[in-house]
């Protein structure tokens, strides 16, 4: 009984090779190979580094010869002698040709007229296309003349193929500016987010936001047709809060339809499309889409549609550091009650308290108070009196009353019939008229006695007697 010795060898190649490597040697074994020989003349990937003709047409030695005898700046340049350059004739093996070249480093340089220098450059820079300072470099070491970094720094720059492939940075403008709105719901941003994972029959989301007041909106949609589109931007945003005067969008198709454009036109509003691969231009409404689909996420289900009402409130009540305040304030004037909260503000809380204000100036018929940061004059019959405590008074201390220290608020006059036999009040106007008498000063003998110091234990512990044993301690 014989063995089969293909299963075997197969069996053993993939105990030793990983699943991978056994697949594809399984598959190259597949196909025969054919080698044959290519001819160095012909074989041009494999011998471009030794046949640079190939690549590039380098510059022949007679053309070179011959351009240095008529050259006006080589004759310059060793007449004069002024640069550290040494120039001497030195005569090319195989050739029989002489030419003047740069002995002042260990390598000898080749001086290049000014119309081979391009076709030079061209011959090194075109076999990889190295950088500005590699390609100087590369010439530098083989060849010579006046400004050669500066020329090969320009022409490797103006390389059409290395521009094309070395794609490293891009131009960056700078961060546009819109103007900034007057009223609320004048500038919004438009865009669609999509697809949606299919919920109730929508797929899309139509989404606004307010510029000025960052109110915003999203409109589950069905599809992204025109009509679709134009049909929930009425009735989901014009019908609720008007028609806006500028509308930014980019340059989506429904966008761009003629029933768009005529929706727009119809309601005096000036659309403006941003630039193609520039969604920055759009930026506030596709910095929402961000934190719009994270909040979907979070809840950690398909059916979007159904948790999309409760995530809008909860980003209509989010507090803005760029507006400090929420988007609800923005729009109602005051906060939207979430659920989960039981205790609302109270109204007196927040009132300031209206007798700490400060009359400035006083006047026979009228006072300037402020109130609230501002300063009013109010009449006199329209206040009440109000009277200082000086503390310094009270705590023992010499001390005047100034007029300037002290304010007096009239109350408003009533008509109470006058009891028999009293003498009657004087007017309002009259108190306020009348000068105030000064206090009376008293002097250190008219002051009462300090009480005497509680007499304490060593610890501290303060010692109380009966009142019956009071006579009796001294």
């Amino acid at each position: 009984m014989g063995l089969d010795t293909s299963a075997t060898t197969k069996r053993q190649l993939k105990s030793r090779r990983r699943p991978r490597q056994f697949r594809y040697l399984e598959f190259i074994s597949q196909f025969t190979t054919d080698i044959r020989h290519v001819a160095g003349a012909e074989n041009v990937v494999a011998d471009a580094l030794s046949r640079v003709e190939e690549v590039s047409a380098a510059v022949p030695h007679s053309t070179l010869a011959s351009a240095q005898e008529d050259d006006p700046e080589l004759k310059a340049l060793i007449d004069y002698n002024n640069s550290s350059l040494v120039f001497r004739k030195i005569s090319l093996p195989d050739t029989g040709m002489e030419v003047y070249c740069d002995i002042s480093t260990s390598t000898a340089r080749p001086f290049v007229p000014s119309d081979l220098r391009r076709q030079v450059f061209e011959s090194l820079h075109s076999l990889s296309h190295p950088g500005i300072k590699a390609s100087a470099k590369l010439v530098s070491e083989r060849f010579v003349w006046p400004s050669l970094k500066k020329d090969c720094r320009n022409w490797a720059r103006e390389c059409v193929a290395c521009q094309r492939s070395k794609v490293t940075r891009h131009v960056t403008s700078p961060v546009g500016k819109f103007s900034v709105p007057g009223s609320c719901f004048e500038h919004i941003h438009l865009q669609i987010v999509g697809p949606l994972p299919f919920s109730r029959g929508y797929k899309y989301c139509l989404t606004v936001i307010d510029r000025f007041t960052r109110w915003p909106e999203a409109i589950p949609l069905q599809d992204i047709t025109a009509e679709t589109v134009a049909r929930a931007f009425f009735l989901g945003w014009i019908a609720r809060y008007g028609t806006p005067s500028r509308i930014t969008t980019d340059q989506g198709r429904q966008f761009e339809s003629r029933l768009f454009n005529q929706l727009s036109r119809l309601c005096g509003a000036t659309h403006f499309r941003t630039a193609a691969y520039n969604p920055a231009a759009n930026g506030m409404v596709e910095r929402f889409h961000r934190q719009l689909k994270a909040a979907i996420r979070c809840h950690s289900t398909l059916s979007w549609v159904d948790v999309l009402p409760g995530i809008l409130l909860g980003i209509r009540a989010r507090w803005k550091d760029d507006i400090a305040c929420t988007a609800a304030e923005m729009v109602f004037g005051e906060p939207l009650r979430l659920p989960g909260e039981f205790l609302c503000p109270s109204p007196h809380t927040t009132m300031e308290d209206q007798t700490e204000f400060l009359v400035l100036q006083r006047r026979e018929k009228d006072y300037l108070v402020r109130i609230r940061g501002r300063d009013v004059w109010v009449a006199i019959n329209r206040l009440k009196p109000a009277f200082v405590v000086n503390k310094d008074a009270e705590s023992g201390a010499d001390a005047t009353i100034e007029d300037s220290d002290l304010f007096v608020l009239p109350e408003p006059a009533r008509g109470r019939p006058e009891a028999a036999g009293r003498t009657p009040r004087p007017s309002t106007e009259d108190r306020m008229i009348q000068p105030r008498p000064a206090p009376v000063r008293r002097d250190a003998a008219d002051q009462p006695p300090p009480p005497p110091a509680p007499r304490t234990t060593r610890s501290g512990r303060r010692v109380r007697f009966p009142a019956h044993l009071a006579d009796y301690i001294t």
